[in-house]
């Protein structure tokens, strides 16, 4: 397998906060506040990450994949500025049936993950659900794991 870099993000109550800016000058730097937090490169410089949501067709995709190609991903970064993105990946797509993981999913969610790296976007998982399950409408959980009791799930009209 390849080594994938992952950048990492505070998600706060499900949404994602990114900064909209960024910087590549080299010269001189404020020391930063003592105690603050800050993610950083490997020369200690703080990074800011501009970037996107990567793509709700993952949502009702059979294989809970986006629709992206490595031609989208190289245009999100030269073209658009993005340093990084939140990828969605599910649970039911990880282990369908319990105990079974569905390697294929892994290996195709790698593929897309490699197409980020090499084009230096950070890449911030998000185990995505949408109301628990696709039995109860969206995403996330396996049907597997759901236990109802036996009991029928009727959506309520709006």
């Amino acid at each position: 397998m390849h080594q994938t870099r992952l950048g990492f993000l505070a998600v706060f109550f499900g949404s994602l906060v990114l900064t909209a800016c960024s910087s590549s000058s080299s010269g001189p730097r404020e020391p930063v506040e003592e105690g603050t937090f800050f993610i950083r490169d490997d020369d200690g410089r703080v990074v800011i990450l501009h970037g996107m949501g990567i793509m709700n067709s993952s949502k009702g995709h059979p294989e809970r994949l986006p629709t992206l190609d490595e031609d989208a991903v190289e245009r999100y970064a030269l073209e658009w500025g993005f340093n990084a993105v939140r990828y969605l990946i599910f649970w039911d797509g990880v282990e369908p049936n319990r105990g079974e993981f569905d390697t294929s999913y892994l290996d195709k969610t790698e593929e897309r993950l490699d197409w980020f790296a090499a084009n230096d976007v950070h890449v911030i998982l998000d185990m995505h659900q949408d109301v628990y399950s696709q039995y109860f409408c969206c995403d996330g959980a396996p049907e597997w794991a759901i236990e109802d009791d036996g009991h029928p799930f009727e959506e309520v009209p709006q």
